[in-house]
């Protein structure tokens, strides 16, 4: 038994010293001061349409032939920094329909473009509830997703994540309604 105690320790020690294959890539660490600093243009948005683009991957890592331009208009609820244009443009990207995904990739932007569904308060409809067994009318509304979105401008006019487009997802920051407490 001690021999295949001893045999099982040295089969352990050389599984932990015997190199593996893999890959990682640095992840630039982009803090709200940062984020604040750099951005030509710092708003809250809901995002009502994306559509495809004919923009092209502009990083020299990963193929490009794997990703897709996208354009999302935002609808500008506040203003941060900076003069927000009456038509907000983003252009980001997004895997082509079959396109098989980087194991640790980019981190791309994908945004609601409809609402989430109904919110009591509002009146834009009607919902039910139970509570206690009773069933009674709730008022409710339908509001969009919103952002938080650091932003640079292109030559062309739109806008694209601070952080450039192979880690948009580092500039921008969804934003979510507190739960009322009762």
């Amino acid at each position: 038994m001690k021999g295949l105690a001893r045999l099982v320790a040295l089969a352990f020690l050389g599984a932990l010293v015997t190199p593996t294959p893999s890959w990682a890539r640095k992840v630039e660490d982009w803090p709200y001061s940062r984020l604040l600093e750099r951005a030509d243009l710092v708003v809250v948005g809901a995002a009502p349409r994306s559509a495809p683009c004919a923009a092209e991957w502009p990083e020299r890592l990963f193929d490009a032939a794997r990703f897709a331009g996208v354009e999302t208009r935002f609808e500008v609820r506040a203003v941060l920094k900076g003069e927000a244009p009456r038509d907000l443009r983003v252009i980001h990207f997004a895997y082509r329909r079959g396109a098989e995904p980087y194991e640790d990739g980019s981190g791309l932007l994908s945004f609601v473009t409809r609402a989430r569904g109904p919110h009591p308060g509002g009146d834009g409809g009607a919902a039910t509830d139970r509570a206690g067994g009773e069933r009674r009318a709730l008022k409710v509304t339908e509001r969009p997703a919103e952002y938080l979105l650091f932003l640079a401008r292109r030559a062309d006019g739109a806008y694209q994540a601070i952080s450039g487009q192979l880690d948009p997802s580092s500039s921008v920051r969804s934003l979510t309604t507190a739960a009322a407490s009762k």
